[in-house]
């Protein structure tokens, strides 16, 4: 059985609200809509620098979207976009 498939009847199964069944699906389609490729494994593969530049890249309009980021030296942008881990959030 396809995982999509599986939620929607755990779903059904516990008779959960329409709304929150909505919520759950949402999620799974944001958390795996770009499960096309191993992101990670792409990223191990290149150079340091393509990678740090490729981060930053991915990460550039979450830096721009944080005050307390602006006016940071370039090095410590790097270091903070290679730490970060991708989540989606649905409240």
């Amino acid at each position: 059985m396809p995982f999509s498939a599986q939620i929607m009847d755990y779903m059904k199964f516990k008779h959960m609200p329409k709304d929150l069944q909505e919520r759950v699906e949402f999620y799974f389609e944001q958390r795996y809509r770009h499960n096309l490729f191993n992101e990670e494994e792409i990223l191990t593969n290149l150079s340091s620098v393509l990678r740090s530049q490729l981060q930053m890249f991915n990460c550039q309009r979450l830096v721009q979207q944080v005050p307390m980021l602006q006016g940071v030296r370039v090095e410590i942008l790097q270091e903070i976009v290679a730490a970060l881990k991708a989540e989606v959030g649905i409240s």
